[in-house]
């Protein structure tokens, strides 16, 4: 997989061109890492794990207590396309269910007072029963009974590592590979950059800047990049006067990604995205893919997260 990877850096590099006087470096944005977070000791095979999760429900304005995997339902229903294979479902369903019970463990939702709450943003999406009948249509029948069935099939499952519950992260699309937990400030060694497994479907958005934004960011002048991380995504890019991570452009701009190319125009700036969300972790489409071609829920898993187990 280390020649695979290579090759993959080469045609990111090779795709995402900054500015010409720019050096090309794997600098990545933020503050050191600190260490791994103390985690708590993760269940072991065959061990009770907690049957209740209390869920902040934004439309409601307060907490409501349901059973975990009724929880796991329907977060997988606002994570994954119901119409995703059911390998890729039940690795999104093992991921929820790891994510949920190690933010749990860790004092919960920091926004709110609960374990999750439903602002993906913050949190991950939660669909009830009425949201799943609403975006499913005549089609709830048949996507219900696939759903349960994936959770159903992966109950109790969790990834662990070193005998602790994973913190682990996904999204929607990597593009070309994923990125590693560094740009989180995270150390672990199971959050590392993949490639994106052979038949992931691609997404490239074309998003215009006006001068008026740019003049606000940085007073206008140059605007390019100025160095990528090791996934090919930008780590710095400079707005005129302004220097930005390529997190702080993607949430200036309004960008799907982090991993883009930029031109100036006569209008302002021209922004070419590829792939959608953070990098980090599990790439839902790069799981389908893997599922169309044959992988186990399982092998999935252990693809976007190298080194855990699963309990």
């Amino acid at each position: 997989m280390d020649k695979r990877l290579g090759m993959v850096m080469l045609c990111i590099m090779l795709l995402l061109g900054g500015c010409a006087s720019a050096p090309q470096n794997t600098d990545r944005p933020g503050p050191a890492p600190t260490g791994q977070t103390a985690q708590p000791p993760a269940p072991t095979p065959g061990s009770q794990l907690p049957q209740g999760v209390l869920l902040w429900r934004s439309s409601q304005n307060k907490a409501q207590q349901m059973e975990l995997e009724q929880y796991i339902l329907g977060a997988l229903a606002g994570e994954m396309p119901a119409l995703f294979p059911e390998e890729a479902l039940k690795a999104q369903a093992v991921a929820i269910r790891t994510r949920v019970l190690e933010q749990r463990a860790r004092g919960g939702c920091s926004t709110h007072q609960a374990d999750v709450c439903d602002d993906y943003t913050c949190c991950q999406q939660f669909y009830d029963e009425a949201a799943r009948r609403q975006q499913w249509g005549d089609q709830y029948p048949q996507y219900e009974a696939k759903l349960k069935a994936c959770v159903e099939a992966t109950q109790g499952q969790v990834m662990i590592y070193r005998g602790q519950i994973a913190r682990v992260y996904y999204h929607s699309c990597s593009a070309l590979a994923t990125q590693e937990g560094a740009a989180f400030g995270e150390t672990l060694p199971y959050l590392v950059s993949v490639p994106a497994p052979t038949g992931t479907q691609q997404r490239v958005a074309t998003i215009e800047v006006g001068l008026d934004r740019l003049k606000e960011i940085g007073g206008g002048g140059e605007v390019c990049v100025l160095a990528h991380d090791a996934s090919g995504r930008v780590a710095w890019m400079q707005v005129g006067t302004a220097i930005l991570s390529g997190a702080g452009a993607r949430e200036a701009f309004g960008l799907p990604s982090a991993l883009f190319t930029v031109e100036k125009t006569a209008q302002g700036a021209r922004f070419t995205v590829y792939g959608s969300g953070h990098g980090v972790g599990m790439s839902q489409l790069g799981a389908r893919a893997m599922a169309e071609g044959g992988a186990a829920w399982q092998d999935i898993l252990l693809y976007f997260y190298p080194g855990i187990g699963l309990a």
